[in-house]
């Protein structure tokens, strides 16, 4: 999926089925059309007009890798199971992804929060400008995260091998085992805390 503006909150479903609510907005009316293939959402005009998705809701098999790009709406992903890739580049907005059990995340945002909750995956990679990463309930193999100024806040989770690093960013790890950790921290800290 690609949109500048598009809010994306799309879920896992048992079967090959999907079901998409897409808000496509066009030059001229009734022009347009749009295709999914492979977990990348095509749009193409019949006249070469001007078209923008505007917003993304539904549900997809639980087993589709996914590539979305988004510029500033908020993206969810709920409830997908796969052996592949979660993957979200987004520019201002929220990144939220529930209940996966995937081989690989990557969330990249420029100012935006992420949220992890209740996911397993071995491989998850956190790139952040000025936002914060937090996850609650989750196991992950190699977890990799780099920000600018925001934090990395894990709580009730496991992780076999984190790196983390950050200019001024903190990492609290509560109620999280963490077997091997490394970090390049700026001015921030990294506090472990049990309840």
């Amino acid at each position: 999926f690609v949109s500048p503006t598009a809010s994306i909150d799309v879920v896992g479903s048992p079967g090959n089925s999907y079901e998409l609510i897409i808000d496509l907005y066009t030059e001229f009316e009734d022009d347009g059309d749009v295709e999914l293939e492979d977990g990348k959402l095509s749009t193409w005009s019949h006249v070469d007009g001007a078209m923008l998705v505007n917003g993304i809701r539904g549900r997809l098999p639980e087993g589709v890798n996914l590539d979305i790009r988004a510029g500033t709406g908020d993206v969810m992903l709920t409830s997908f199971i796969s052996s592949g890739l979660l993957k979200v580049e987004n520019g201002t907005g929220s990144v939220s992804v529930k209940a996966c059990d995937v081989d690989r995340i990557s969330v990249d945002s420029g100012t935006g929060e992420a949220r992890l909750a209740n996911c397993t995956a071995r491989s998850v990679r956190v790139k952040l400008g000025i936002g914060s990463l937090g996850a609650i309930g989750c196991v992950l193999g190699d977890f990799s995260g780099d920000s600018g100024t925001g934090d990395f806040l894990f709580e009730d989770s496991r992780i076999d091998k984190a790196s983390f690093a950050s200019s001024v960013g903190d990492v609290r790890l509560t109620d999280t085992l963490v077997s091997s950790l490394s970090n390049s921290l700026g001015t921030g800290q990294v506090q472990v805390q049990t309840t």
